[in-house]
């Protein structure tokens, strides 16, 4: 399984998408739109349900407050991949 983490920032909406803001785009309704984190984490799973525990760190270095949101995919041997899920968590001020 492959794990990585994005966090929320504001956006502007242009058209159907979430677009970062700009100076010719700040009018605009606001969005929230989601940018990866850099690193992820991997982790050899077994068939069935799986458990690992997040501590807020990605790539030996902690993550700043804020939302995010955890996006997990699981590939197996053949390449064959899952489903994207979707888990959204909050880091606070430690």
């Amino acid at each position: 399984m492959r794990f990585t983490v994005e966090r929320a920032t504001t956006g502007r909406r242009v058209g159907s998408a979430c677009r970062h803001v700009t100076s010719s785009n700040r009018g605009r309704a606001r969005c929230t739109r989601y940018v990866a984190a850099k690193g992820s984490a991997t982790l050899t799973a077994t068939k069935g349900a799986n458990r690992r525990t997040f501590r807020g760190r990605l790539n030996g270095r902690a993550l700043a407050a804020g939302r995010y949101r955890l996006v997990a995919r699981a590939t197996d041997a053949a390449g064959n991949r899952s489903a994207i899920r979707r888990a959204a968590f909050r880091i606070v001020r430690r």
